[in-house]
C-alpha cells in the first residue's frame, strides 16, 4: 500500500508539524496520561479511558473554537517520520498559551524548542495571532530555559499558585509571554 506524503504546516530542517492525524490519537493520549507530563503541568488525569477521551478531544482542529481550542500539531522527525510530541496553542481567554508534550525518549535533544519557534512562527505570520502566553512550574527548569531560548519574556503579574497535586503544598507556575512585535524583532539567530 502506498501511503501519502504527509502534509506539514512548517517545518525546519529535522522536525515538521502537522495537523494529527486519527493514528496518532493514542501515541497523544499515552502523552497526556505520562506523571512526567503530568507533574510539569501540575494535574492528575481523572480516570478517563482512550475511547472517552478521544470522543471528548475534538481534534484536529485549526483556528479558534468555543472550547478554547487554537491549534494542535503533530511533532514529526523528519527523517523516520516518526511522531516524537505534541504542541499546541489554546485557552478559553487570549491569548493563547503554548502547551507543549515531548515523548520521554525525545526530551532534551532541542525538539520541543525548535517545535515552540515553528508554532510560534505559524501562529503571527498564518493565524495572525498577536501574543502567545507561556508558563512552566519553577521546578520545571527545562521548560523555564525553552521559553526564554524563544524569546518569551517574563509576565510575573500572570504568575499562577496553586495546591501541587503531586507533593502536597504550593506550586507555582511562572507565567510568559511573546509577542508578534517582539518576535519580529528578535535577532535572527535566535529564531
Amino acid at each position: 500500500m502506498t501511503r501519502t506524503p504527509r502534509a506539514y504546516l512548517t517545518k525546519s530542517s529535522r522536525i515538521g508539524l502537522s495537523l494529527p492525524s486519527s493514528e496518532e490519537d493514542r501515541l497523544i493520549y499515552d502523552l497526556w496520561r505520562d506523571p512526567a507530563v503530568q507533574r510539569n503541568l501540575n494535574f492528575k488525569a481523572e480516570v478517563q479511558t482512550f475511547e472517552e477521551w478521544r470522543k471528548g478531544k475534538g481534534r484536529p482542529y485549526q483556528g479558534h473554537d468555543e472550547a478554547g481550542c487554537w491549534l494542535d500539531c503533530s511533532i514529526i522527525l523528519l527523517a523516520t517520520q516518526q511522531f516524537i510530541g505534541l504542541v499546541s496553542l489554546g485557552s478559553l481567554t487570549s491569548p493563547p498559551e503554548l502547551i507543549i508534550f515531548l515523548c520521554p525518549d525525545r526530551r532534551g535533544k532541542g525538539y520541543g524548542t525548535e517545535a515552540v519557534r515553528l508554532v510560534a512562527e505559524y501562529a503571527f505570520a498564518r493565524l495572525n495571532i498577536e501574543s502567545i502566553g507561556g508558563g512552566a512550574m519553577t521546578f520545571n527548569q527545562a521548560s523555564l530555559r525553552m521559553l526564554e531560548k524563544v524569546g518569551f519574556v517574563r509576565a510575573p503579574a500572570q504568575d499562577y499558585t496553586a495546591e501541587d497535586v503531586w507533593q502536597g503544598g504550593e506550586a507555582t507556575e511562572l507565567s510568559f509571554v511573546l509577542t508578534k512585535e517582539s518576535w519580529g524583532s528578535l535577532p535572527l539567530n535566535l529564531l
